[in-house]
């Protein structure tokens, strides 16, 4: 340390560590110092990052961890993704771990021979392997540890699902009750096919009074008003807020001391107990350091949880709910109610309680506002099948000029799965640039104290004082502010060199898989003496791994008279294309 007397013996323990080394050295059958300043940097690096680096013997092993932590991660985010796709297809109702060992099974053969290879093939083979059995507890433990959690995150999933089947059902009737009437339509103007203008014209006229009974039977998914909601449940249920309160209160996350927000708790000692009262009444009160820290300690971990509350809620895929709102306000009362009952000195006005709900709603207003948009421009049938128009009106124009069925649902097919392949290919180019990141960024291709040292480098280059202080006091928000930034500044800078031809290699695959799932479909049908309903099951199934498409998603499309698969092959296989260009 700096500060620290001198060491009469410093020069005879440096030259006792010098003839260490060389001891070791000379025994380890050909160990370089270039290898020992390895061992070195990587032990330095796992010191930084989470202080595990005790539970291991060495760097090496800390090295080898890190590269089996990594290649199960990774296997296990494309195990995950995989079987949501089945969930949402209702492909599987239920995750055991059991599934997701037997998905990880190639990854387990793989980390057992890297183990194989580490203990027993290094040039240190013979000192690593005594290490080698608590070493594989370790790897299954964090095997254990990720199946857990993608179980639990996966769970989470299928109940969302369940309670979204309504949702989607009423929207697939809907869009497939257009498809048949704009057939009908069809049908009865096939003698006016080449004139266009009529077409137009009765096409327009069939679309607005088809939304107007949409928009009759389906109650329309209102916009939402969090602040107005938060009121209500305040003034109803705690009686805790008026108007003239609404514009005195005060952001809780900017103040800079709680003192005005809390008392001395009474005592049972008449005197102690006046003598305070008056004090307080004449100086205010004033907390102390702890208790300040205490304060903002249980502010930042109410933010924290109530986040990943609104997390859990969501909304973009079902909705927004007002009993949303009044759980998190019962969360911050009873997160209130327990500190203030725990071993502290004082207690809380009302007003604290008031404002820190205020500022956390406020603070959250956006995310679930816009998290709300996302639903209502998804399951809002007038608003969702209006921009379906230009789709419906391209299979009425085939219908009108004597397109055959099979023809017909090949388009339909094609643009049933154009959202589905956004999905897929917008969430693997995620995943693929998160591993760029990883290694490429600077500021996220260490541990956290790496990431810190940058964030402390760019407010310094900024000079705000204001982010200094959102850093220090509420550094979580800090921290994903500035990784959101960098990822943002990523994208930006390589979108063309990284991000594109990512895009484009991801499209280029998944047409081919597509393709190769029709023609095996359609192999499939012809060998079995199928019929489209057997094509369908082939081709969702096919697909169920890739992308979020089953057969329910054209349940009300008829198609029972579609019996020309070589066609309905040609058809998917001209249109896909189109639909890939317009993604990329």
């Amino acid at each position: 340390p700096p500060m620290a007397p001198p060491n009469p013996n410093y020069c005879e323990n440096i030259q006792d560590l010098k003839k260490t080394i060389m001891t070791h050295a000379e025994t380890s059958h050909g160990m370089r110092l270039k290898d020992l300043k390895v061992r070195i940097k990587d032990l330095w690096e796992a010191l930084l990052n989470e202080r595990f680096v005790f539970s291991f013997r060495n760097s090496l092993e800390i090295s080898a961890y890190r590269k089996l932590e990594t290649k199960y991660s990774n296997a296990m985010l494309e195990t995950e993704n995989k079987l949501h796709n089945k969930i949402e297809n209702e492909a599987i109702h239920k995750v055991e771990e059991s599934d997701l060992h037997k998905e990880l099974k190639k990854t387990n053969e793989e980390v057992k021979k890297s183990v194989s290879e580490f203990f027993e093939k290094d040039a240190d083979a013979n000192i690593l392997i005594q290490w080698k059995t608590s070493f594989e507890i370790k790897i299954k433990e964090l095997q254990e540890s990720i199946v857990r959690e993608t179980k639990r995150k996966l769970n989470e999933i299928l109940q969302q699902r369940d309670l979204k089947k309504k949702i989607d059902a009423q929207r697939t009737q809907h869009e497939n009750t257009l498809f048949e009437k704009s057939k009908e339509l069809a049908l009865k103007l096939k003698d006016k096919a080449n004139d266009e203008e009529t077409l137009k014209k009765e096409f327009g006229l069939f679309w607005k009074d088809w939304m107007k009974i949409i928009s009759r039977d389906t109650p329309a998914i209102r916009d939402i008003d969090i602040m107005r909601d938060m009121r209500m449940i305040l003034s109803d249920v705690y009686g805790s807020i008026n108007a003239d309160h609404r514009k005195d209160s005060r952001d809780i996350f900017s103040v800079l001391s709680y003192s005005d927000y809390a008392q001395l708790k009474k005592s049972s000692e008449f005197f102690t107990n006046a003598y305070r009262s008056v004090k307080q009444k004449v100086l205010g009160y004033s907390l102390s350091k702890e208790d300040e820290a205490q304060i903002r300690s249980l502010v930042n971990d109410v933010v924290q949880q109530t986040d990943k509350m609104i997390q859990s809620f969501n909304i973009s895929k079902m909705g927004y709910n007002i009993s949303y709102i009044q759980q998190l306000i019962d969360y911050i009362k009873a997160r209130v109610t327990e500190h203030q009952d725990g071993p502290v000195k004082y207690v809380f006005k009302n007003e604290f309680f008031m404002d820190l709900v205020l500022s956390i709603c406020k603070r959250a207003n956006k995310t679930i506002t816009d998290q709300h948009r996302l639903f209502r421009e998804a399951n809002d049938p007038e608003i969702y099948v209006k921009k379906k128009e230009e789709e419906y009106y391209s299979i009425f124009q085939k219908y009108c000029h004597g397109a055959t069925s099979a023809a017909i649902f090949g388009e339909i097919i094609c643009q049933k799965l154009k959202e589905p392949i956004e999905q897929s290919i917008y969430k693997k180019t995620a995943r693929q640039l998160a591993n760029d990141m990883r290694t490429d960024c600077p500021s996220l291709n260490g541990n956290r104290s790496n990431l810190e040292k940058h964030i402390l480098k760019t407010l310094a280059e900024q000079e705000d004082f204001d982010k200094y202080m959102n850093y220090i006091d509420y550094p979580r928000d800090h921290f994903k502010s500035f990784i959101s930034d960098e990822v943002s500044r990523y994208i930006t800078d390589n979108f063309s060199v990284r991000v594109l031809p990512k895009m484009k290699k991801s499209i280029e695959l998944l047409q081919q898989k597509i393709m190769e799932v029709v023609y095996k479909s359609t192999e499939h049908v012809q060998d079995n003496s199928g019929d489209v309903g057997l094509w369908l099951k082939s081709f969702a199934d096919e697909l169920s791994d890739e992308l979020i498409f089953s057969e329910k998603d054209l349940s009300g499309v008829k198609h029972d008279d579609v019996d020309d698969f070589n066609l309905l092959e040609d058809v998917i296989k001209k249109e896909l294309p189109s639909i890939m260009t317009d993604i990329s």
